[in-house]
C-alpha cells in the first residue's frame, strides 16, 4: 500500500472538466444507504441504530443541470470514519472521468475554493492502460500525483470507496485495489460532483462510523422480519463472525474461515451447536473490501456477497423472526451497515 503526500509534489496532471460552481440548494443531499425505502443506519459514532423514514433522492443518482452542465451533484458531511461508495460505467468512446469532493464551500473555480480531493480516471489513448490522478487545490493552488496501472478495464463496470481518515483517505478501486491519500485540509461539510457526460453512476451514498470491536447492536423491535435485509460494508483480513442473537441462543452464526477456505453456518440452541454448513466457494479476500447481505425469507437466509448470491441456511428455529442482536466480531474493520424495512 503506497502513501501518497500531495502537498508536497508539483502539479503533474490538470482536469479536464474543471468543477463547476454548486450549491446546497441546486444539488441534493447524499443519502447514508442503499436501502430503497425505510432504513436503520449505524451511524454518528453512536453504535446505535438511526431511523431514516424515506430517501433523500432517488436509489438510482439523478443528474440534474449544475452551471449549466449536465451533472451528478450532491451535498453531505464527510466525518472521520465514514465511506463515500459510488459504482457505475465509464460511457462508451470517453477516456477520462473525474470525481470531485469539494471542501466546506460548494464553490470551486479557478482562483476560489477548494478541493477537498480530486480522483481523476483515464486510459491512454494508444493502449487504454489505465491511470489514476490524485488531487487536492489549497488556496488555489494544485498538487498532484499519478498512479500508473490502474485496476480499472475500458468500458468495464467500476467500485470505489473512499474511507475518511483523521489525517488521509484510504481509496479502494473495486474492492482490491488501495491507496492512502493524505488529506491537507481536513474533513467537513463536502459536496460531491461528477460531471454526467463521461459517466453513468448506479450507485452513489455516504455513511458509516469509527464501530467499537467487538460489535453489538440491538435489533429493532427484537425483529429483523421477513423480507427485511442487512447489508454491511467491510474489510476483513481473518477471520471473523457474524451473529444473530435471541433469548435462546445463536440462531445465526455466519464464520468466515481465511486459511481452510469456506465459510461456517451454524446455530447454537440450548447450549449445543448444530450440524456446521460449508459448501459453497470461499468469496473472502484478506485485506479486501466486502459486501455481504442478508435477506431473511419464510424458510432460509440469504447470503450475498458482492451482489452474487453465496449461499442460503434454513432457519433452526419456530420464530425465525424474532432476534434480540446483530453482533459482529473478529478481524474485520465494518465501514457501513444498514438494516433496510420491507414495510414499517
Amino acid at each position: 500500500m503506497k502513501w501518497l503526500e500531495a502537498s508536497l509534489l508539483e502539479v503533474l496532471f490538470f482536469a479536464v472538466l474543471l468543477t463547476a460552481s454548486v450549491n446546497a440548494e441546486a444539488v441534493d443531499r447524499l443519502d447514508d444507504h442503499i436501502c430503497p425505502g425505510p432504513a436503520y443506519v449505524v451511524s454518528n459514532n453512536t453504535n446505535a441504530w438511526t431511523f431514516i423514514k424515506e430517501r433523500s433522492g432517488p436509489l438510482t443518482p439523478a443528474m440534474r443541470y449544475v452551471r449549466d452542465i449536465w451533472a451528478y451533484g450532491y451535498w453531505h458531511q464527510f466525518a472521520v470514519g465514514q465511506t463515500l461508495y459510488f459504482r457505475g460505467k465509464i460511457k462508451r468512446f470517453r477516456r477520462f472521468f473525474q470525481v470531485n469532493i469539494l471542501a466546506g464551500t460548494a464553490v470551486d473555480m479557478e482562483g476560489a475554493g477548494q478541493t477537498l480531493l480530486r480522483i481523476q480516471f483515464g486510459f491512454r489513448p494508444d493502449n487504454l492502460l489505465g491511470f489514476i490522478n490524485l488531487s487536492t487545490k489549497k488556496d488555489g493552488q494544485w498538487s498532484t500525483v499519478s498512479i500508473d496501472n490502474s485496476p480499472l478495464s475500458y468500458f468495464e463496470p467500476f467500485d470505489i470507496s473512499i474511507y475518511g481518515m483523521q489525517d488521509r483517505f484510504q481509496i479502494r478501486v473495486n474492492k482490491k485495489f488501495s491507496v492512502d491519500y493524505t488529506n491537507v485540509l481536513g474533513l467537513n461539510y463536502a459536496y460531491l460532483y461528477q460531471n454526467a457526460q463521461d459517466v453513468d453512476l448506479d450507485r452513489v451514498f455516504i455513511g458509516g462510523q469509527i464501530f467499537d470491536m467487538p460489535f453489538s447492536v440491538p435489533l429493532p423491535d427484537g425483529r429483523f422480519n421477513f423480507a427485511d435485509t442487512i447489508i454491511l460494508q467491510a474489510v476483513a483480513t481473518n477471520d471473523f463472525s457474524i451473529n444473530l442473537v435471541d433469548k435462546g441462543g445463536i440462531p445465526m452464526a455466519f464464520y468466515p474461515r481465511y486459511k481452510e477456505k469456506y465459510v461456517s453456518r451454524n446455530a447454537l440452541m440450548n447450549g449445543k451447536w448444530g450440524e456446521h454448513e460449508k459448501n459453497g466457494t470461499f468469496p473472502f479476500t484478506a485485506g479486501d473490501e466486502f459486501e455481504l447481505v442478508i435477506t431473511n425469507t419464510p424458510s432460509y437466509f440469504e447470503f450475498y456477497v458482492n451482489n452474487k448470491l453465496f449461499a442460503t441456511f434454513a432457519h433452526r428455529i419456530t420464530t425465525p423472526e424474532e432476534y434480540t442482536t446483530f453482533d459482529i466480531a473478529g478481524d474485520i474493520s465494518p465501514r457501513h451497515l444498514s438494516l433496510c424495512k420491507s414495510k414499517v
